[in-house]
C-alpha cells in the first residue's frame, strides 16, 4: 500500500490530491476543488452567519463554507462539524476544513461530517481529502459527490509530496505526535489548577466549552495546543519575557515547544504548541516566571 492510500485509509477518504501550494487556499483551488477566480470567504469563528452568502464556488455549483482552522481562536474553540455541516448543507454549500492544527493524526473530520479536508503537511504541501459518500454509515452526499467530480485528474506526485506523505504517516511522526498531545494535556492540567493562572483553555478539559465537540472531533487526545491568560495588563507579557521572549518573536524551548505572545479579547495571552521536551521542566521554568511576577 503507497503512503497516499494510508492517508486516505487514516481519514476514510474517497479521494485525495497532493499538492504544492502556498496555502489551503491555493491547494482547493489547485486541485479543482475551487473555481479560479472565487473570492476568499471563511467562516468566523467556525459559525456560520445567519445571513451567509459564501464566496466559493465548487466547481461552479453548489457553493462551499471554508472553515480555516479546526482548533483556533484565544479559547482553543473546537467546531461541531456535524451542526456546521447541517448548517452548510441547508444554506446550498459544502463544508471544507483545514486540519492542519490537530493534523489527520489527531481528529477525523471526514467521518464527523465534512465534505472535504485540507492538510499543511509541511511548508509548501498541502493534502486534500474528499468524504466517502454512502458508505461507512453515511447518507448519500451530494456536496462530496460535486467535489470529487470537480477534483483534477490523479497525476505523478513531486518528490517533496511523496517525502511530506510518508513522513505524515511514519511511526516516528505518529510517535512525536502522540507524546505532543499527552504533554498538553499535562501542561494544561497543571495550569488549570494553578492559582497564578487567570484562565486556561484546552479542549481536552472538562470545563472547556466545546469538550464534547473535541471528543467527537479529535482522536489521540485533543491537539498540542494550550492557551493560558494572566490578569493585570502586562503580567502575560512579563512572563513571557522571563521565559525568554521578546514580544516581537515567537519563543522557541527545548524541545520544539513554542510559546506565542497574543492579543485577546481581554488583554494579551500565552499560547503553548507543545513540543517533546520534559513537561515537568516547562512546568517548573512557568512556576518560576510565575512566582516572580
Amino acid at each position: 500500500m503507497t503512503a497516499l492510500e494510508h492517508y486516505a485509509n487514516r481519514l476514510h477518504a474517497r479521494a485525495v490530491r497532493v499538492c504544492e501550494a502556498a496555502s489551503s487556499l491555493e491547494a482547493l483551488r489547485k486541485v479543482g476543488i475551487l473555481r479560479e477566480g472565487a473570492v476568499a470567504g471563511v467562516l468566523a469563528n467556525g459559525e456560520v452567519p445567519e445571513i451567509c452568502k459564501p464566496a466559493f464556488s465548487l466547481g461552479g455549483e453548489p457553493s462551499l463554507f471554508f472553515l480555516e482552522d479546526a482548533v483556533h481562536g484565544e479559547h482553543l474553540r473546537v467546531p461541531d462539524v456535524r451542526s456546521l455541516a447541517a448548517a452548510a448543507h441547508e444554506a446550498h454549500a459544502s463544508l471544507v476544513l483545514d486540519i492542519s492544527s490537530p493534523t489527520s493524526f489527531g481528529c477525523d473530520p471526514l467521518d464527523a461530517g465534512a465534505s472535504v479536508c485540507v492538510e499543511r503537511l509541511r511548508a509548501g504541501v498541502y493534502a486534500v481529502c474528499v468524504a466517502r459518500s454512502g458508505k461507512r454509515g453515511r447518507v448519500l452526499d451530494s456536496y462530496a459527490e460535486q467535489a470529487f467530480r470537480s477534483l483534477v485528474p490523479e497525476g505523478d506526485i513531486s518528490p517533496a509530496c511523496r517525502d511530506a506523505l510518508e513522513r505524515a504517516y511514519s511511526s516516528s511522526y505518529q510517535q512525536s505526535l502522540q507524546k505532543r498531545f499527552d504533554f498538553a494535556r499535562a501542561f494544561a492540567e497543571y495550569a488549570a489548577a494553578n492559582p497564578l493562572i487567570d484562565s486556561c483553555w484546552y479542549p481536552g478539559l472538562a470545563s472547556h466549552p466545546d469538550h464534547a465537540a473535541a471528543a467527537s472531533l479529535l482522536r489521540h487526545g485533543f491537539g498540542p495546543l494550550v492557551s493560558i491568560g494572566l490578569s493585570g495588563e502586562s503580567s502575560s507579557l512579563r512572563v513571557f519575557q522571563l521565559l525568554g521572549g521578546t514580544e516581537a518573536e515567537q519563543l522557541h524551548l527545548l524541545g520544539g515547544t513554542t510559546v506565542t505572545l497574543l492579543k485577546g479579547e481581554s488583554g494579551s495571552y500565552l499560547l503553548f504548541n507543545m513540543g517533546e521536551g520534559n513537561v515537568f521542566e516547562l512546568i517548573d521554568w512557568v512556576d518560576n516566571a510565575l512566582r516572580k511576577v
